[in-house]
């Protein structure tokens, strides 16, 4: 991939947050690339950093409590790790927009929502005809134009998150991150969320940062998909190769968790073991008290973030003692 045609990259980031004599180092070490036009995946358990990470990449870190230690963000090539909100706000919207997992928590209660999509409207195209681009946002996210006069509350939960993409598209964003999209919505109105997703991207050409507990998810709707443990990227490639040919034991685990499948014992396949705390930067692998097939080398050192086959990179030492890198391929 071409990294000037790269819409986002956040480069080995490690964010802490402080409060209460507590320091908590939310991301260690993560790394996410997307590119123009390319859909992207991030999975991982609750408390992974996916979330944070998406905070990151819009300049939405609450100021007070949270510091980026080292690594970099970059938007279309400019390096924004440590642009003031002043900068960020030039950013926000366009090129980078997001829609956050409940819309109920971001939408006014008391603004009906034709007036809410409005303002998205006129801070990012001040000379347009606001009403008719209103409608226009509406029938691109598949609402009737009855539901610009309704409040939020007297929406469906559907209807809201096609509210939160109509107001980010109302930016113009080359960059859609999507936090849990389709959490506590029901099977038919995910796959309809999912669907509008996959539509805009195609009409607008636009890329896609999709965040999701879900592997199927992920599975059906990006092109390349990244894992998160404890704030550390541990496995990146295609979404089919992760997700088939998984290296990480982390991932296995999440995968076969997924499948819903009872084991040998009658059991539904889990992770055993506990999340690990993040209280300090980790020294070693953070899956290692978890791992049923560790080595050597996993009591020693932090592994890399090793390319295993083109694009598909581990951060194990198992993994890379099983499948050493082709000649040429490197660590990042």
């Amino acid at each position: 991939m071409n990294r000037n045609e790269n819409v986002l990259e956040i480069r080995d980031l490690h964010l802490v947050y402080t409060g209460r004599q507590r320091v908590v180092h939310a991301i260690q070490d993560a790394t996410v690339v997307v590119g123009r036009g390319e859909a992207v995946g991030i999975a991982g358990e609750s408390g992974s950093g996916k979330s944070s990470l998406a905070r990151a990449a819009m300049g939405l870190l609450p100021p007070k409590v949270s510091a980026i230690v080292s690594g970099r963000i970059l938007v279309e090539g400019a390096d924004v790790t440590t642009y003031t909100q002043r900068r960020w706000q030039s950013l926000r919207g366009n090129p980078i927009a997001i829609v956050f997992q409940d819309p109920l928590s971001f939408l006014n209660p008391v603004v009906r929502i034709g007036e809410q999509v409005a303002e998205s409207v006129r801070q990012h195209d001040p000379g347009v005809s606001v009403a008719p681009r209103v409608r226009d946002l509406l029938n691109m996210v598949q609402l009737p134009e009855s539901a610009a006069q309704r409040y939020p509350h007297e929406l469906s939960g559907g209807m809201r998150q096609r509210v939160m993409m109509a107001i980010a598209l109302g930016c113009r964003p080359r960059l859609l991150i999507a936090d849990e999209p389709t959490t506590a919505l029901d099977v038919t109105t995910q796959a309809e969320i999912l669907k509008l997703l996959a539509e805009l991207r195609a009409e607008l050409d636009m890329s896609l940062l999709l965040i999701s507990h879900d592997l199927g998810v992920l599975r059906s709707s990006c092109d390349r998909t990244y894992i998160m443990y404890a704030g550390h990227t541990i496995e990146s490639g295609a979404t089919v190769d992760v997700l088939r040919c998984s290296l990480h034991p982390y991932t296995k685990g999440l995968v076969d968790a997924s499948r819903m499948v009872l084991n040998a014992q009658n059991r539904f396949s889990a992770i055993g073991g506990d999340v690990p705390t993040l209280s300090k930067r980790h020294g070693l692998c953070p899956f290692l008290p978890r791992c049923a097939c560790s080595i050597a080398e996993c009591q020693d050192r932090m592994p890399r973030l090793d390319e295993q086959a083109a694009g598909h990179m581990v951060r194990c030492w198992q993994a890379q003692a099983r499948h050493p890198a082709e000649k040429g391929h490197g660590a990042v």
